[in-house]
Formats: structure tokens, sequence, C-alpha cells
């Protein structure tokens, strides 16, 4: 399939990362990404590039456009684009509004469009393991989840709040059911800043769940306990490593699991550190006839070896 990229934030790398190493989808476009295009075409070379969404009405190889950030210009070429009936893949962003999603499930209840939300979250293979067990009732009936997020800065404010919950009650809800009662507290400073807020939320038929974001711990930083009657497992992750750390006192996996290069990092590593043992310092000085004679050529890819190919 091929993608385009309207908008850019950090938090749609997970999203592209995959896509660049995924055999048989590429991006081919990207509007409206302002300083991370020379990011963009380092991953993605040949890629085209704009500043008005627009041009997306004139390329019709496009399946999918991934919608990042809340940019004037990305809000409404959001709305068009639906409204046209091209495919959409969000990542939602509390900037975005709630105006937005209320125009687009109209749109998309009148002419049946494809909108996908994406939480980059989600898609962590330690989050994934814990997601499998569960439905796997390995911990038995659940009785209660605690999401806690902490933050190195003295105090935080409500648009920052905002954004942590939306990550992280997306996924309680993906792990545990449609929590759709919430009961929120919280203790603030004198110049109305905020140290701590507390989330409890409720379901039908769903366990009991909490959530609470800190202010002034070391590092930034989010622990997920979900416990059953059978035991509890926990996922620790650093935000700034993105390293995540899986444990558990019941279930069948090692007691301790964390997040490594993907298999499509560890291969264009070591097809880096081959290039420079040649005495290579560009891909381009490598002709095509030469790529399959490489070690490690049959590691990678073959969206990997076509892209190398195409230089």
């Amino acid at each position: 399939m091929n993608f385009a990229l309207l908008g850019f934030t950090p938090t749609v790398r997970p999203i592209l990362q995959a896509l660049r190493a995924a055999s048989g989808h590429q991006l081919v476009h990207a509007v409206n990404v302002g300083q991370a295009l020379a990011e963009l075409l380092l991953d993605f070379p040949g890629l085209r590039s704009s500043e008005n969404w627009s041009d997306l009405f004139d390329t019709a190889s496009v399946d999918f456009v991934i919608v990042a950030g809340s940019a004037p210009g990305v809000l409404e070429g959001t709305r068009n684009l639906a409204a046209a009936g091209q495919s959409l893949a969000l990542v939602p962003e509390v900037g975005q509004g709630l105006d937005l999603i209320y125009e687009l499930s109209l749109i998309q209840d009148d002419n049946h469009v494809t909108l996908l939300p994406v939480m980059p979250l989600r898609t962590h293979s330690q989050l994934l393991l814990l997601r499998e067990a569960l439905m796997r009732e390995e911990l038995g009936e659940l009785l209660h989840l605690e999401f806690e997020r902490f933050s190195s800065s003295p105090l935080f404010g409500a648009t920052d709040r905002d954004r942590c919950f939306l990550d992280d009650v997306a996924v309680l809800r993906w792990l545990a059911g449609n929590y759709s009662q919430i009961t929120a507290t919280e203790s603030r400073s004198e110049n109305d800043g905020i140290s701590r807020s507390t989330v409890a939320l409720a379901g039908t038929g769903c366990p009991a769940a909490a959530w609470t974001l800190r202010s002034g711990s070391p590092q930034d930083r989010w622990c997920l306990a979900v416990v059953g009657e059978r035991g509890s497992i926990q996922l620790e992750s650093d935000v700034e490593s993105g390293v995540m750390q899986l444990t558990s006192n019941a279930l069948a996996f090692p007691e301790s699991v964390t997040a490594g290069p993907s298999d499509a990092q560890v291969a264009a590593q070591a097809l880096d550190e081959e290039l420079q043992r040649l005495g290579a310092v560009s891909v381009q000085e490598v002709q095509a006839d030469d790529w399959p004679n490489l070690e490690s050529w049959r590691a990678l890819r073959p969206f990997e070896q076509r892209r190398l190919l195409a230089l």
C-alpha cells in the first residue's frame, strides 16, 4: 500500500518506523511536515513533498493518508480529504479538539469513509504481549488496573495532563473494556499548576481502573499494573529511551523482558557495519550487482532490498 503523511509530530515516528520496515508498504508523499522533511527523506528516498494538503487530491496512487498534529492546515486537510472519501489513519491529539472528531463522525456516517484511529503506544511489542496474556485469561478474572505516569516537571498544566490521559486511557480501554464513567481529582498550587491528577474509571463489565499523573519525578516514566485473581503483570517504561520492561508473578513468559531493537533495525545496523568495514561512506557507492554479495543482505526484508537497489 502507498501512504501519504499529512502533518508531523514525534508521536508518529513509531508508525513511520513500522512502515519503513514492512514489506509491500511505502510512504510516497509528505505534506506540511516542516523541518521533519529532512529526516523523512533519509528513511524514504524519493519521497514527494509539498505544503498544501490539496496536492493529495492529485495523488491517485495514495491508499491511506496518515494524519498527525493539529496545525490549522492539517485539520482543514483532514476534513476535506475525509469528505472526498480518502481513507485516513488519524493519530489522535488533544489539540485536534472534539469538534474535529464530531465532524469526522458525521462525514463517516454520510459517505462511509475509512477512518482509522492509531495510538502508537499500543503497537509496542511488550504491550502486545500483555494484551495477548489477558485475552487468554491467564490471570483469571481481572480485579483492577492502575496506570501511573511520573513527570520530571515540578508542576504540569491542563494541556500536558490531557495529552497524557488521552494516550493512557486508550491503552486501558484496549486492555480491559469500554470505560465510560470517570471521577477526577487534582492537587493544584497557588499559581494553578498541577502536582497530581487522579482519575478513577468504571464501566459496565470492566474491572476497576485508576490513572495518576504525578510531578517531581527524577525522570519521565510510567508504570502499568494489571491485577487478576491468579496474579499480576507490571509493565514499566522510561519515556526518553522508550524501553519497556514486562514482569509477572504468574505467567509463563520470561520474568523480565526488555524491549530491544526490531529485527529490521538489527539487519540495518549489520548492513551499515559491513559497509563501514568495506570502506564505503555512502550507500550510493555500492552498485546494484554488489548488494546481494554482502553477508548482511539476506537479513534485510524484501522492502529494504528493493529500496536500496532503487538508489
